[in-house]
This record gives structure tokens, sequence and C-alpha cells, in this order.
């Protein structure tokens, strides 16, 4: 829990302010206890930890966002699986010493793999096969920031911008009583694009901060952190592919899945095609697509 947040919210006096340092911490400390995978004892790492069959009643907190969790699996065409964990360890550990994983250690580990391994029946959790376990860490920061917003606006507050690790959404308007404008950034080549944010949520997915570059017979290849669970493998990193991928929608849990997903596709073409398919699943939000070559190649507004 040690990444940098923002919170600008128009708290008139002490006593709001204090209230504000309340809600963000009691959220965060929330947060850490339940779906933090870093946190041994937290609620998500007991689940890790139990063998296949076990059943174990679930707080309701944690109920609730599975479920959201599942729901989006099945809208993402299982493009978005939070079971990914064993797999991203074992192409991260082997890339890291300049290598690839073996087939055999490929399929080993793949049958760990997989939301179907997961059961929520009438409140409890059970998993199916031995070594499957649940990472929330792409996902937690956008829903931690929908619930500290969420909460500050029930406490009173109307004009408010919470960011938390490039997750961003926002209430009202900025202090000086203009639109909340939030300035995204394209790598390569250098590039802008001012979003305005009327009570939206904005989350960015992209290849160019975590990567790896292996030599394979005398050529470089290089690979994103991000897993495409339909091809066992991290996202090629090419000339022509996708280099970000940013979503503005009513949720930042959405925004961050919704990019992540888009990140899965070699170009943008296939990835606008594929949110244009989802427009009735997912109601509004607006994309931009990024590719290494062509700059801002696709945007629009679903």
């Amino acid at each position: 829990m040690t990444i940098p947040f923002e919170v600008k919210v128009g708290a008139e006096n002490s006593e709001e302010q204090t209230k504000v340092f309340e809600i963000v911490n009691s959220t965060f400390d929330e947060v850490d206890i339940i779906y933090n995978n870093w946190n041994p004892k937290s609620e998500i790492s007991f689940l890790n930890q139990l063998p296949a069959h076990k059943k174990h009643k679930l707080s309701k907190d944690l109920e609730m966002f599975l479920k959201e969790c599942e729901a989006y699996v099945r809208l993402t065409d299982g493009k978005f699986d939070p079971t990914i964990g064993p797999f991203h360890k074992l192409w991260t550990s082997r890339l890291e010493n300049g290598g690839i994983p073996s087939k055999e250690e490929i399929t080993r580990v793949f049958q760990k793999v997989g939301w179907q391994h997961i059961h929520i029946e009438d409140g409890y959790f059970y998993k199916d096969e031995e070594g499957v376990s649940i990472d929330l860490g792409g996902v937690a920061k956008g829903y931690a920031v929908d619930i500290i917003v969420d909460r500050l606006n029930k406490a009173g507050f109307d004009n408010i911008y919470v960011s938390w690790g490039g997750e961003i959404k926002t209430k009202g308007r900025h202090p000086s009583d203009r639109e909340w404008t939030v300035l995204v950034r394209f790598w390569e080549p250098p590039e802008e694009a001012k979003v305005p944010m009327n009570n939206g949520a904005l989350a960015t997915s992209g290849d160019y901060l975590q990567f790896w570059k292996i030599l394979e017979k005398g050529k470089e290849k290089r690979f994103s952190h991000i897993i495409d669970i339909s091809k066992q493998s991290p996202i090629r990193i090419t000339k022509d592919s996708i280099s970000s991928v940013s979503i503005l929608s009513d949720s930042c849990l959405k925004s961050d899945i919704l990019a992540t997903c888009g990140m899965l596709f070699s170009d943008p073409e296939e990835a606008q095609l594929w949110y244009e398919s989802k427009k009735k699943s997912f109601l509004s939000f607006d994309f931009w697509i990024f590719s290494h070559n062509k700059g801002i190649k696709r945007k629009g507004s679903i």
C-alpha cells in the first residue's frame, strides 16, 4: 500500500478536513485487510491459501466484490480474469532471467488458471483446483477510488477528486468552479489529450512502464507485464502493437478492466470493434487507443 494517492475536496474547516482524513484512512485500512494480496493476513490471502474444495464463509464486502469480478469475467469473454496470478508469476520469473517458460511449465501452471475454478455459493467460497489463487492487484486500486468518492459524497462533499496509482474519479466541479480536467499522456511519441471529467472515472493501461527485453536467436523481443490468457503468454510489444488505452466511464473498476482488455488486441482497429460489440453490456464509455507507430489511432464514445 505504498503507491501515492491524491485527494482534493472542498473542505471548508478543520472539522471537515478531519472527516475527509477519517474516510480516506478507514477505506485504505479496509482495502488492506480485505483485498490486498501483499498482506498475508488479508481475507483474499486467506482464501488463496485454502486447499481445494475447502469452503469458507466470505465477508459481505468481499462476497459482493467477487461477484462483481465474476460478472466482468463473463462480460469481457474471459479477457479479464483475476486468477492469472500463478501464470504471471511464472512468466515474470523467467523473463527477469532473460528467458521464457518451457511448454511443460506453461501447461502445468495453466491448469491453475481460470475463473471456472472459483465457486461462490450462498455466501461461501471454495475452489475446485489446488493452487488456484485470486489476484486483485489490478483492480483493487480502482475499486478503492470508487469507494472513497462514494463515501465522501455521502458525507456531504459535492466537489471531489481522487487519484490513486493512475486511477482517477471526480464528482462535482474544481474549486475554481470549472470542470475537472485530466491530462492523459501518451509516451511513444509524446502526446497529450485533455480530458474533461464530469462525474467520471478514468483509467489507463499501457506497456511503457513495465516490460522485459530478451534475446531469442539473436533477435530482441519485448514482452509487456499484461497477460493474454487466450495466448498463455504476456503481450508481445511490436512497432504495430497498442501502447496504451484510456477509458472514461462511470466507475474506476469498469474503466480499469476495459482499458486492460483493450491492450490484448493486436491493433487499435480490433480493440475498437470489440468495444463497439460491448456497448450493450457496459453502457456508455469513452476510449483513447494509442499505438506505438501511429499515435492516437482510435478515439470515440460508446
